[in-house]
């Protein structure tokens, strides 16, 4: 039997949310705004969810200061993960956008194996 909520943990290979650095050259956390950041934020908050993923930036104590602030503002956990240049070519242009976004998509003609 169901006896309350559990604690959701979403895995992504990007944080739902985006770093921008401003005029200044300081970073800035500014929330995802696609369907599925949208749809998962509140399910995120009333599930005291974290999300791990990507930050698309080397992750110094600067970076996990402001994904800090902004977990606490959202409502739920963002943690990122570091990943090397070779890694993101290998799998984020790689892998992910020339396999799995077309086989998610109903487009396995366009899988670059």
């Amino acid at each position: 039997m169901f006896i309350g909520l559990t604690r959701l943990v979403v895995v992504s290979y990007r944080l739902p949310d985006a770093l921008n650095k401003d005029e200044q050259g300081d970073w800035k956390v500014v929330p995802g705004a696609g369907c599925l950041v949208t749809a998962m934020a509140p399910v995120l908050r009333d599930r005291c969810g974290t999300c791990r993923g990507w930050s698309v930036t080397s992750v110094g104590a600067e970076v996990l200061d402001l994904l800090a602030s902004f977990s606490n503002e959202a409502g739920y956990e963002v943690k990122p993960v570091g990943m090397t240049a070779e890694a993101v070519n290998d799998f984020y242009c790689g892998l992910s956008h020339e396999v799995v976004w077309p086989l998610c998509h109903k487009l396995q003609y366009r899988c670059n194996f």
